[in-house]
């Protein structure tokens, strides 16, 4: 079971700040339309009704409009009835715990003496692909192979791979290469 809290609209406007948001407005029995908007939350919220009108036109019916105000995939606010202000809006429970993204690597390989075959490479992200997100109250690491595992079927057999740390991004390993292979990096 997934333990979730609910905070305040304060407290999401100040743990996201000002940024881009995806808001996704319709009427019910039609198909909904989605934009990406740039603001704060509170901002977002009181201007709802402004946001119905540039969308739809002056003659839109407000009460028969919703608005929901999502971040990165995760909803975290929705007016039912718009025409009924900004004090109607509803915000939804989010996940307790930290989030992080997980991303596949792909590195290359760096070499202080290229003609030196005892050197290790250092490794160098090349590029990396978004896989999804996972929240955990419990150990990072754990949590990162435990969401490979189930969402993706990738397992490690037990010795050739390593979690690191650095402070901020924990990484999967090859334990004999040093060749970074997967992260997990943690969402503000």
């Amino acid at each position: 079971m997934k333990r979730t809290y609910t905070p305040s609209l304060e407290e999401l406007d100040r743990q996201h700040g000002e940024r881009y948001y995806t808001v996704t407005t319709g009427t019910p029995g039609h198909k909904s339309d989605s934009a990406t908007a740039y603001g704060t939350l509170e901002d977002l919220v009181s201007t709802a009704d402004a946001y119905i009108f540039s969308a739809y036109g002056e003659a839109a019916d407000l009460d028969r409009y919703s608005l929901r105000i999502s971040y990165a995939g995760r909803e975290l606010v929705k007016i039912a009835h718009v025409g009924d202000g900004p004090d109607s809006a509803q915000v939804m429970p989010q996940p307790a715990g930290d989030t992080y993204e997980v991303r596949e690597i792909d590195a290359l390989a760096e070499y202080d003496d290229p003609d030196d075959p005892d050197e290790m490479p250092s490794w160098v992200w090349n590029t990396s692909y978004r896989l999804g997100t996972f929240t955990t109250t419990g150990d990072p690491a754990r949590a990162l192979r435990d969401y490979l595992r189930r969402h993706h079927g990738v397992t490690f057999y037990r010795g050739r791979t390593v979690t690191e740390y650095d402070g901020d991004v924990f990484e999967i390993v090859d334990r004999a290469t040093r060749e970074p292979l997967f992260a997990a990096i943690p969402e503000a």
